[in-house]
């Protein structure tokens, strides 16, 4: 069966997330019933998603690093202001229209220091890492030929056992 452009950009979009095709399979299917495992990896080869997602991934990358940059100006600055506001509190020049600038300010702060901390979850970035490395694991067992047809045939019971560590664990996709 030929497919679109559209078919092969929903495809690699589950590419674009990571783990098994086994675990994607199931979802690509309900919109594009007959897509094999098979399919999905000439499109790999074929599309070269590998380098497309490496180019995806530097640019994710670049921008994550420019975020950072700009969150750290713009706490520096919000914190300029705060400390003058800060100033105009303890010297008496009060008002309703600077303690509201104030909490704002410092609202804003603590929202850009907590999207900061969120960011930098060990728990969720070692979860992460789990998960790739275990798909990755079954991804080579899966690859030993007195193997495959085991696991190719318990694709369902895989997918259910992963999803119940996911959620013991904190993590579902």
């Amino acid at each position: 069966m030929a497919y679109d452009s559209q078919a092969h950009e929903f495809v690699f979009s589950f590419y674009l997330k990571g783990g098994s095709w086994e675990r994607w399979l199931p979802k690509i299917n309900e919109v594009y019933p007959g897509i094999s495992k098979s399919t999905c990896q000439t499109w790999e080869e074929r599309f070269e998603w590998r380098k497309r997602r490496a180019e995806l991934d530097h640019k994710r990358a670049d921008f994550e690093d420019l975020v950072r940059d700009y969150s750290r100006v713009l706490v520096a600055d919000l914190e300029i202001a705060r400390v003058k506001l800060l100033e105009q509190i303890q010297a008496g020049e009060i008002s309703n229209q600077t303690y509201y600038q104030f909490a704002a300010i410092t609202g804003q702060i603590a929202k850009i220091c907590a999207e900061h901390e969120k960011r930098r979850d060990p728990d969720r970035i070692a979860l992460a890492v789990l998960n790739e490395a275990f798909e990755a694991f079954v991804q080579r067992l899966a690859a030993i030929p007195a193997l495959n047809k085991v696991i190719s045939a318990s694709t369902d019971e895989i997918g259910k056992a992963v999803a119940d560590i996911a959620d013991r664990y904190g993590r579902s996709n």
